[in-house]
């Protein structure tokens, strides 16, 4: 339940960037959700969380949207990434940079 939240939080915070007025048709959580985030005893179920995320991967050339796996009830865990169109382009490679620092190992030939 924390990890939803923390994804619905980043989420919202994007919205409220500079970002948001320069893409007009980036969905707000009040229009997915029917109530603003935050609210009194308001709770967005992983349904409509899942759907707000994929809304916004659709919405935005600077969100992109990867199943990563299922949780234990079959459901699709997502990795939400966001970023500037040009890191968006080079994913794979920074994905790939970062597991090679995380695996802190290195041939002569790269030494």
């Amino acid at each position: 339940m924390h990890i939803i939240r923390f994804v619905l939080v980043i989420s919202c915070l994007v919205l409220w960037t500079p970002v948001q007025a320069q893409n007009t048709s980036v969905p707000h959580p009040k229009e997915v959700f029917g109530f603003t985030p935050g609210d009194d005893y308001k709770l967005a179920n992983y349904t409509q969380i899942v759907s707000y995320l994929r809304q916004l991967a659709q919405a935005s050339d600077r969100v992109h949207i990867r199943e990563i796996g299922k949780s234990v009830l079959g459901r699709p865990l997502l990795l939400l990434t966001i970023s500037s169109e040009a890191n968006l382009r080079e994913l794979d490679r920074w994905r790939d940079i970062s597991e090679q620092m995380a695996r802190a190992r290195i041939d002569d030939e790269q030494a």
